[in-house]
């Protein structure tokens, strides 16, 4: 199965060496989760994360299928 990825900010940091950090395919096998795209990425999952599978906000444990969209954010601060 294959979804996109999509890192911003510091977790960009994290992408396969030769990806664009804002755009990447990655391959699972079978059934997969939000949290395994994390493990798959060496993404810490004590990390205090935002992530968002097509634009919905998801938790690690949600399902993910072919084709889906994640998006990893670190959290947001500021004013």
């Amino acid at each position: 199965m294959k979804v996109e990825v999509r890192l911003f900010a510091t977790l960009q940091k994290h992408a396969p060496q030769g990806c664009q950090p804002r755009g990447f395919e990655l391959e699972l096998n079978g059934e997969a989760t939000a949290g395994e795209v994390l493990d798959r990425l060496s993404i810490s999952r004590q990390l205090p994360l935002i992530l968002l599978v097509n634009g919905i906000h998801s938790e690690q444990k949600g399902a993910i299928k072919e084709g889906d969209v994640v998006s990893i954010f670190p959290p947001v601060a500021g004013g």
